[in-house]
């Protein structure tokens, strides 16, 4: 028999049955070695021995209580030893041990004895031990066990089991507990049960809005020889997919591409939903700007929104967005990186930027580079390493003044995905450099005006209403601070990454404006996108029987393409002719006309982001599990989430009082 993880021995047993307080029992099966014991005190009634609690608590109303209290007050037991009892009324039970009933905290040492009739001045009284006793009828609960806490800290730490064991003995022991031992396989089964519980909820979750983004890495798989039939693991490249459900930005699980086309990331994606028996009807899509992603004829979108015949809301990061333009002027400046391998560039820029022991090199008097508007201000709790990094040497520069403590921030590593990293290393050098030639100078000034600036803008203010403003706002500042020649450069590349100039998304944007004129513009063309399409309906009803089979064998769904941007003009809405408003948002096509036309007094708003940091850190997570093989690999990272989610980092000694 078992109680709190201690074992109750005959001994103990019998002393309970001695104790002079009142004893709370309930009748019970009993384990076959106590039978007899109770038997020979209690008669042939079978109870089962719960926890005892002070004589001024206990129900004297109670005919069976009282009778039991009668009976144990007039039997005789053998008596107990010293080592049991200590010989004295200071016997801590193993269930107290640690216990303070005074101040009613726990305590690891066993030095202090427990009385249990001084416990309390107040009859009302009940020590830390009955806790869960329901005084009025005689029951006792357990407190609910929930190991799969401790499979979700595993997987979180990745630790293994073993490890686990070994370091929670050796804590207990520093404590002095010394009649329990946690074993490895208790932990495995907390880690099974954690593991088979977030999978089991995913079972039949309806999901609408989903984020994704791959990552070719080295994976572990399950390999049997033909031969001897033996099973061993071996690391292979795979194209892994991360899905996120939106807009809680919950891991939903990744997933293993056949090849690296737009088709193999959506067969992934579908099957992955099906074999979890997820509900998935998509209404919202996010990604990055790779091509594989958002190819208008064979992306992977694309391919998801004719799999189920409805067109879904494109939101492409415009933090990723944001990347195109500074690797375009670079190239411009500088000529092209060495490839994303070797992380890096030739000639000039490659030697000022790539060395390790950049953060080394000495502080200059440099030209202060100020915006003609202040830089919004971000928590630096919401940021990584690598952009705390950027923010404080853009400051530097900024304000022509570097403290020490900044210029000897780590430099983050190149990287070929996010160019952030080489728009904090240009800035690094910079302040470096007695005298910077004319490309670097013009280099770091579009970092300093146009770059930096939306991209602390895009962090500050994230919600998907404030995409196609973003946009407008880069343009813009395209305009006013870069040459001719730049716009040569910058503007094809904005034109290629503007997605949120969309009718679609532009619309979305203009319904959330403050403006009252630009929610009127967006209501107007969002009914008279509807107008149009009915009319359209009407016609194909009109049309013989071959040709309605001609037109449903062909594509079903819109082609989603850019229209072309409107360099030059003063308000947002006019980024694209109104001609180019030939679609309406996908969110918004359950929404009646009314709801619609409320929007011009309400401004429409959302929860939604238009960048897909939430995505890339779900690659990162999925990343860290590629040890794991199978649905283990997935249940490990949905362990990870939801721990770090209900058990957040504790990171000061404040945090642990």
């Amino acid at each position: 028999m078992r109680h709190k993880g201690r074992s109750v021995t005959k001994e103990t047993m019998t002393q309970k049955l001695q104790e002079p307080v009142g004893m709370l029992v309930v009748k019970d099966k009993v384990p076959v070695e106590y039978q007899s014991l109770l038997k020979d005190q209690l008669g042939e009634r079978e109870y089962s021995f719960i926890t005892y609690v002070p004589e001024t608590t206990v129900i004297q109303d109670t005919p069976d209580l009282v009778e039991l209290e009668e009976e144990i007050e007039t039997s005789q037991s053998q008596p107990i030893s010293g080592s049991q009892s200590g010989g004295s009324n200071d016997y801590i039970p193993p269930v107290t041990r640690g216990t303070n009933t005074e101040t009613d905290e726990f305590e690891m040492s066993q030095s202090q004895p427990v009385n249990f009739s001084q416990s309390s001045g107040s009859s009302d009284y009940i020590p830390p031990v009955t806790r869960g006793t329901n005084l009025e009828t005689g029951e006792f609960h357990f407190p609910e066990n929930k190991p799969e806490i401790l499979g979700e800290a595993v997987d979180r730490l990745d630790l293994s089991p073993n490890a686990v064991a070994f370091i929670v003995n050796a804590f207990l022991e520093s404590r002095g507990v010394e009649d329990y031992k946690l074993s490895p396989g208790y932990v495995r089964c907390a880690l099974e049960k954690a593991r088979q519980a977030r999978l089991e909820e995913q079972v039949g979750m309806k999901v609408e809005m989903i984020g994704f983004d791959g990552k070719r890495e080295d994976s572990s798989i399950m390999v049997r020889d033909p031969e001897s039939g033996r099973v061993y693991f071996e690391k292979k490249r795979m194209d892994n997919i991360s899905v996120i459900k939106l807009p809680e930005n919950r891991y939903i699980g990744s997933t293993v591409a056949e090849n690296g086309s737009g088709k193999g990331c959506k067969d992934a994606i579908v099957s992955l939903f099906n074999k979890r028996e997820i509900i998935f009807r998509p209404r919202l899509v996010q990604s990055d700007g790779t091509g594989v992603n958002t190819g208008h004829e064979n992306g992977a979108i694309s391919l998801l929104e004719e799999e189920f015949e409805s067109p879904v809301q494109w939101v492409i990061c415009f933090l990723h967005h944001l990347d195109l333009p500074l690797l375009a002027l670079v190239e411009f400046y500088f000529g092209e990186g060495r490839g994303p391998r070797e992380r890096g560039f030739t000639g000039y820029l490659g030697e000022v930027i790539s060395g390790e022991e950049l953060h080394k090199q000495p502080v200059v008097a440099f030209e202060a580079i100020k915006p003609e508007d202040e830089l919004p201000i971000l928590e630096a709790s919401s940021l990584n390493k690598d952009q705390y990094t950027f923010i404080r040497l853009l400051r530097a520069v900024v304000t022509g003044k570097c403290p020490k403590e900044d210029s000897a921030l780590r430099m983050p590593v190149l990287s070929s995905v996010r160019w952030l990293s080489c728009a904090t290393r240009i800035l690094r050098a910079y302040i470096s450099i007695q005298e910077p030639p004319e490309a670097m100078k013009r280099l770091v000034e579009y970092v300093c005006k146009v770059y930096g600036p939306m991209w602390l803008k895009a962090k500050h203010q994230p919600n998907l209403v404030n995409g196609a403003g973003h946009l407008f706002e880069e343009m813009k500042r395209i305009e006013n601070y870069c040459t001719e020649e730049e716009k040569q450069i910058l503007q094809p590349s904005v034109q290629r990454n503007s997605y949120f100039a969309h009718s679609e998304n532009l619309l979305l944007s203009l319904l959330g404006s403050d403006e009252l004129e630009d929610r009127e513009f967006a209501v107007r063309q969002i009914l008279k996108i509807r107008r149009k399409e009915k009319e359209e309906e009407k016609e194909k009803e009109k049309q013989p029987e071959k040709q309605k089979k001609k037109q449903k064998k062909s594509k079903k769904v819109r082609a989603f393409k850019i229209p072309t941007l409107q360099w030059g003009v003063d308000e947002a809405r006019r980024m694209i002719k109104e001609e180019d408003f030939i679609s309406q948002p996908p969110l918004l096509m359950d929404v009646s006309d009314d709801t619609v036309n409320s929007f011009i007094d309400r401004p429409w708003s959302t929860d939604l982001v238009c960048h897909s940091q939430a995505v890339e850190k779900a690659v990162q997570l999925t990343s860290s599990k590629t040890r794991l093989i199978g649905e283990n690999k997935d249940a490990a990272a949905l362990n990870t989430e939801i721990s770090r989610r209900n058990r957040p980092q504790m990171r000061s000694l404040a945090d642990y009082s």
